[in-house]
């Protein structure tokens, strides 16, 4: 989905590539209910010198919050950087099974995320 660079040394390595991945909730033939673990619903990060590419967020689980109920990342769609040194994640919202343009209210959100 969305990416952007890191030009902040506050909080990273300049240049560095963070992508958000906005993953499925369940395997493209819908044979089996077992959603893929690991696979989107988290942010990476693209190292700029090795052009390795590392996991940077995710849910202890490896899926998306509206799964387990755990809490945390659902479906990131986008990354920003603002100027007060933290990068900013907007999470798309929940929209009901079986009906890909209703949504249900209120289940965004965006993440500010710090250095600590």
């Amino acid at each position: 989905m969305g990416f952007d660079f890191c030009y902040d040394t506050e909080f990273g390595q300049y240049g560095d590539i963070y992508i958000s991945e906005f993953g499925v909730a369940y395997p493209a033939t819908f044979i089996s209910a077992v959603p893929y673990a690991g696979i989107g619903h988290r942010v990476v990060r693209v190292n700029s010198d090795t052009r390795t590419v590392t996991t940077f967020a995710i849910n202890k689980s490896g899926f998306p919050a509206f799964i387990t109920g755990e809490g945390g990342l659902g479906r990131p769609i986008d990354v920003l950087f603002g100027s007060d040194h933290a990068m900013y994640i907007l999470d798309f919202g929940r929209n009901v099974r079986n009906a890909p343009d209703i949504f249900i209210p209120n289940t965004g959100i965006i993440w500010r995320v710090t250095r600590v």
